[in-house]
């Protein structure tokens, strides 16, 4: 297949360049592989990609870096329907990002959602910083997580 994770690296950077997308920046390695934040040219939308490996997807697996198999839950198929779903719903609260497109190479599905600003975990390391300040209460952020 690929002789080491930067030539796999490589051609999904090439990938998303040829489907329109530009000023990629990888964000994270996922289980099944990666996620990149972007631009899309012809919209001028920023949005976030997921990329996941078709094989290791179908097979539900994960190599660590022992090159040991292990077996994951990640399903990008239906994330994808979660997503699309929720995006063609009116009720859906604005916190959720929004679907934007799927595409399939080879060796890849391509899941495009918009960009949501920063991380969940980002947030919620900064709603912490803010409630060790004393300038949320426990209370306050309980109910913002009802609501996301």
């Amino acid at each position: 297949m690929f002789t080491s994770s930067k030539q796999y690296e490589q051609l999904a950077r090439r990938e998303m360049i040829k489907s329109g997308f530009i000023h990629l920046r990888k964000l994270s390695d996922t289980l099944q592989g990666s996620i990149w934040s972007g631009i899309h040219e012809v919209s001028n939308n920023e949005v976030v990609i997921k990329v996941t490996n078709k094989y290791l997807h179908s097979k539900s697996i994960h190599f660590t870096p022992e090159n040991n198999k292990i077996k994951v839950h990640e399903n990008i198929l239906k994330e994808k329907g979660i997503l699309k779903y929720l995006t063609n719903k009116s009720s859906t609260p604005r916190s959720i990002v929004r679907y934007m497109g799927f595409y399939t190479s080879k060796i890849n599905y391509y899941l495009v959602m918009e960009h949501g600003g920063q991380g969940l975990f980002e947030f919620v390391v900064k709603a912490h910083e803010l409630i060790s300040r004393g300038q949320i209460t426990i209370s306050e952020w309980h109910k913002i997580c009802k609501i996301i």
